[in-house]
């Protein structure tokens, strides 16, 4: 239970919501490059 605590007071205090956009936008576009290496269809 206090490992849960400290991950969100990591998350909260650590991991700004401007860094956690910005880790998704990076995340779309990885995702959308792999997409275009390996097409899923």
């Amino acid at each position: 239970m206090q490992s849960q605590q400290e991950f969100e007071g990591e998350s909260g205090t650590v991991i700004p919501a401007k860094s956690i956009w910005i880790n998704k936008h990076n995340a779309k576009i990885l995702r959308d490059f792999l997409n275009e290496q390996y097409p899923v269809d």
